[in-house]
């Protein structure tokens, strides 16, 4: 028998909901039974789901950046969340962010389920970074014209940002090799003209896929189901994240116009990556 080989690319494209309950009665299905099973398989994977059901947020593995009066907190919701709460100044706010661990060379992936009291006026971002100056705002600066904050040489987020004239989610990519500044929409499957605007206080998950090079974006509805998508593929100077280059897992929030203060809670945060 041939066996395929199985990584993080193929759990991070995988929109069969793996980690759902429905899943279990779909496990005859090859595909379904790999996907199940990839978080379970420590010796070639590397696999970590973050709930937040302690006490106090005690940080590990993430550094937490915040201007005076955001921050990040736990919410004592059912099943555990994290929550920002964001200031009222304009740009203020605040990220998370882990050690240089992860590399689309060995299909690195991650994803965030959160819900937002309000997607106005703000700018929000998940995804993977080298690194930026400074980290209590979003890396991307400009999603109209593509644009990253200093410090940042490899950047691969979903990001929005409502200041902008483009205010839907969007995956951006900076590069020292692909050094073109990329975006593309994140788009309705059903419906390839409906970009996202998430909205409030209803759960969506977000999940940023490395592989190699090229990086993919998903997005999922409250109830799990796979809704939006996109991929950026290098071509010449465009797209794409230098996959042997090693990057952070990076959460970011700021507030924008002087609104008042909003809360952003975070259910859970899985990430996942081969380790060879």
């Amino acid at each position: 028998m041939t066996y395929q080989n199985y990584g993080g690319q193929n759990y991070g494209k995988n929109t069969r909901d793996p980690g759902r309950l429905v899943t279990l009665g779909k496990l005859l299905d090859p595909e379904a039974l790999r996907a199940f099973l990839y978080p379970f398989a420590n010796r070639d994977v590397m696999f970590q789901h973050h709930d937040f059901t302690e006490t106090t947020f005690n940080g590990d593995p993430w550094t937490k950046t915040v201007d005076a009066g955001p921050d990040f907190a736990i919410a004592a919701n059912p099943g555990g969340t994290l929550r920002f709460t964001t200031q009222t100044d304009d740009n203020e706010g605040g990220s998370l962010i882990t050690p240089a661990i992860f590399k689309g060379d060995l299909n690195a992936g991650a994803e965030i389920r959160m819900k937002g009291s309000s997607w106005a006026n703000i700018a929000a971002e998940f995804g993977f970074i080298d690194d930026v100056t400074d980290k209590t705002t979003p890396a991307v600066t400009d999603i109209d014209t593509v644009t990253f904050g200093a410090g940042l040489a490899e950047g691969a987020v979903i990001s929005m940002d409502t200041d902008q004239t483009l205010q839907t989610l969007a995956l951006c990519t900076d590069s020292a090799t692909y050094t073109t500044q990329t975006k593309a929409l994140l788009y309705n499957n059903a419906n390839p003209v409906a970009a996202l605007v998430p909205t409030a206080d209803v759960y969506f998950t977000w999940r940023v896929q490395l592989h190699q090079d090229v990086v993919w974006a998903f997005v999922f509805n409250d109830k799990q189901e796979f809704v939006y998508s996109t991929k950026l593929v290098p071509s010449g100077t465009t797209g794409g994240i230098q996959g042997g280059t090693a990057v952070r897992l990076w959460v970011a929030f700021a507030n924008k116009v002087g609104s008042a203060s909003r809360t952003y809670d975070i259910d859970y945060i899985d990430f996942w990556q081969d380790r060879f």
